[in-house]
């Protein structure tokens, strides 16, 4: 299943779930608890002596109850987490990847060089969160996501090498991709609307750069057209742990929130393929290979803006943007077969979905 297939169907379960989930409450009104006298609270509503606090499965609670011994009747906020039991979401990411060398050059000999940019723009992508309650202020956070695949390719046709061969036609192609998976333990401050998490995360990111070289050695024999191949593939594979913080705020049925994360990671790097550190000889002979393993330690920073609006009790839209960077990360465009060619590599963009919780 493709990733805008998954994102839809998680998307219509949220929608459907919610949807009953109203339903059945509308069967039954919430009732009224008794108003202590000496606490108020202005957003709630007093008739004869009571206070009706609807959360959102529909039942009313005493709110006078401090908020920690309280938690297994306070109501879902859509900003907080602590007192929801369980929480689903599905989100469609609109990602850039950015780095410091998307390109691949070549050696024209008396002709001098000649770069092909592979720099590639938004992709679509998934992410989906799944939350359960642990105690009365924290929960345990499961949360994937996955980005498949950036792709940017280039022809080039005629390219005259100057007083020999030529370069009859050169396909060159880039893809790449990411996944992202964390586990995650969240713990609320009960009198503020601060968040606070530690986990673990393991990411997985991949680029692959190939390119397939026609020539003619300029004699004119029946044997003068031949072809050339470079290509390359990096992989980075990153197991770290993660610390971050989240602030959140309601205005009625709208709320917004901002959340920053930062690790420190394991991150063992494989590249095989040619070796080029800068220019591509085009000389109609295949580059030399090396498959080279290693590692190195990277550091994320993850920031995330949201805005949320409530469509029902059960049910939040959200809106936000995204950016994720990351430390000493090796690519394929760019390799001499030494253990690594480790540079920055971001990526950022836009993401929408749907939030579901009880």
């Amino acid at each position: 299943m493709s990733p805008k297939a998954l994102f839809f169907v998680l998307a219509i379960l949220l929608v459907a779930l919610s949807r009953a989930e109203a339903q059945m409450t509308a069967l039954q009104p919430p009732p009224l608890v008794p108003a202590n006298q000496g606490v108020g609270l202005a957003s709630n509503q007093e008739v004869g002596g009571l206070v009706e606090l609807p959360r959102c499965d529909g039942n009313a609670i005493d709110f006078t109850l401090y908020r920690a011994e309280a938690a297994e009747q306070f109501s879902c906020d859509p900003i907080r987490l602590d007192f929801c039991s369980f929480y689903a979401s599905a989100e469609l990411l609109f990602m850039s990847r950015e780095a410091d060398d998307f390109g691949l050059s070549y050696d024209l000999g008396p002709s001098g060089t000649a770069t092909v940019d592979l720099t590639h723009g938004f992709q679509p992508g998934v992410r989906t969160t799944l939350g359960f309650r642990t105690g009365t202020a924290g929960h345990f956070q499961i949360s994937y996501m996955g980005i498949n695949q950036w792709a940017a390719d280039n022809v080039t046709a005629n390219v005259p090498l100057g007083g020999g061969p030529s370069l009859l036609s050169s396909v060159d192609e880039y893809t790449a991709n990411l996944n992202d998976l964390q586990f995650n333990l969240v713990a609320m401050d009960p009198l503020a609307d601060w968040d606070w998490l530690v986990g673990l995360r393991l990411i997985d990111q991949r680029d692959e750069a190939s390119s397939v070289l026609t020539l003619d050695d300029g004699f004119g024999n029946p044997n003068s057209v031949v072809s050339e191949r470079a290509f390359a593939d990096a992989s980075n594979t990153l197991l770290g742990a993660q610390i971050g913080t989240r602030y959140g705020h309601w205005f009625g049925p709208m709320g917004i929130s901002g959340a920053v994360k930062t690790g420190l990671f394991y991150n063992e790097t494989g590249q095989n393929g040619s070796l080029f550190a800068g220019n591509i000889a085009i000389d109609g002979i295949d580059e030399p290979t090396s498959d080279v393993n290693g590692s190195e330690t990277s550091v994320m920073g993850d920031f995330i803006a949201q805005f949320s609006y409530r469509v029902t009790g059960n049910t939040t839209y959200r809106l936000g943007y995204q950016g994720l960077i990351f430390s000493n990360i090796v690519q394929a465009t760019d390799r001499d077969g030494s253990a690594a060619d480790a540079s920055t590599l971001a990526y950022h963009g836009l993401f929408t979905g749907l939030e579901w919780r009880r």
